[in-house]
């Protein structure tokens, strides 16, 4: 008779273990992955409830209800306030990581200014410009205020530099052909005062020689003029007009022949027959310190 083989197999006291234990496992497993069993991350703890591998504020279910600080040099939203990074009001404070926004009415940088009111802005090529009442260089070209050529047009009110050929008032004259640099000069209580630009002042040779020598040659140059030199004194020669006065103590000659053509002792026989026109050039300069 043929046996059976499988009657010689031996059997647990429990039948069907095997299969129990695979079936719990398998539920266990099953469980575990449900929703809601994992535990949820305590922040502020210092520990990884949840497992993910972040620990309170690197864990982003921290991200919410301001919990956490914003981390200004990041792309997250760490606060939860909608805004990320330097987009974040909270990260405008000064020494930050923030830089100022040229184009805004924000301090973005914490340092008390905004916009073009701030110097980080002012740079070559930048958003700001130059702004004409200030000292401040707010475009960035090298040149501040009225020396920069942006502001010379009419609106800006700078003044004629009465040099350098500009034409810094934008009136359409330049230097000192424009009478703002005229170098006028009137006696006011006996007291000489004088305005305008020394650099247009008259000179010697150019202005004030030309006026000696029609008053103060004599009809046939036998008077101040290199010939003779009546006194000392040619008034075509500029170092004469600098030399200590016989007639007028503590002055010089230049200063003499003023004070002699305005009393009419001088030209002889011509007393006010000196235009004023002519005396104010004279008088100024003197007050500009008698120039070649």
């Amino acid at each position: 008779m043929v046996r059976d083989p499988r009657a010689n197999t031996k059997r647990g006291p429990w039948p069907g273990l095997r299969s129990t234990v695979v079936i719990v496992l398998s539920l266990g497993v099953l469980a575990a992955g449900e929703p809601g069993c994992a535990s949820e991350e305590v922040c502020g703890s210092g520990a990884d409830e949840d497992g993910d591998g972040f620990v309170d504020c690197f864990d982003d279910d921290c991200w919410q209800g301001g919990f956490c600080p914003e981390l200004c040099t990041s792309i997250f939203d760490e606060d939860g306030d909608g805004q990320v990074g330097c987009l974040d009001r909270d990260c405008w404070v000064a020494g930050g990581a923030c830089e100022e926004v040229c184009d805004s009415s924000e301090d973005e940088d914490g340092d008390g200014a905004m916009g073009c009111d701030d110097s980080d802005c002012w740079v070559a090529g930048g958003l700001c410009q130059e702004v004409c009442t200030t000292e401040n260089d707010e475009d960035g070209d090298g040149d501040a205020g009225c020396l920069d050529s942006d502001c010379w047009v009419a609106s800006a009110g700078c003044p004629e530099r009465c040099e350098g050929g500009a034409d810094e008032d934008a009136d359409g004259s330049t230097d000192c052909d424009d009478t703002d640099c005229a170098y006028g000069c009137e006696d006011v209580g006996g007291e000489v005062t004088c305005t305008g630009d020394l650099l247009c002042a008259p000179g010697y040779e150019e202005d004030v020689r030309p006026i000696m020598e029609e008053h103060c040659l004599g009809p046939t140059a036998n008077c101040h003029s290199n010939m003779t030199a009546l006194g000392g004194l040619s008034v075509q020669r500029y170092d004469d007009m600098l030399l200590a006065s016989i007639f007028c103590p503590n002055s010089n000659k230049g200063e003499c022949a003023l004070s002699r053509i305005e009393d009419g002792s001088m030209p002889q026989n011509c007393a006010g027959c000196v235009p004023a026109a002519q005396v104010d050039i004279i008088r100024a300069w003197l007050a500009a310190g008698q120039r070649p």
